[in-house]
């Protein structure tokens, strides 16, 4: 969230708008991030990212995964799945 604050401010209006959302499905926490910012750089995950990745790949294992897309609409989406 971290990145959403820092890189997802809107181009257009300049403002700050996180959407985050949390949802049990079966066996899996999913946790998705959006911001409306100009969306995730090309180069791919950052920093940031990587380092969250790592941690959540040590507590669950390849039960856990974490990715970074381009929202259709624009800006970024984080989404996180883990165990329930």
């Amino acid at each position: 969230m971290e990145n959403a604050v820092e890189h997802g401010q809107d181009p257009s209006s300049g403002r700050v708008d996180i959407a985050i959302a949390v949802r049990r499905d079966g066996e899996l926490v999913r946790i998705t991030i959006r911001d409306h910012g100009t969306g995730p750089l090309p180069a791919g995950e950052g920093q940031g990212l990587q380092n969250a990745h790592r941690r959540l790949r040590t507590v669950f294992g390849d039960r856990a995964a974490i990715r970074l897309n381009r929202h259709p609409e624009g800006g970024a989406l984080v989404e996180i799945h883990i165990p329930a």
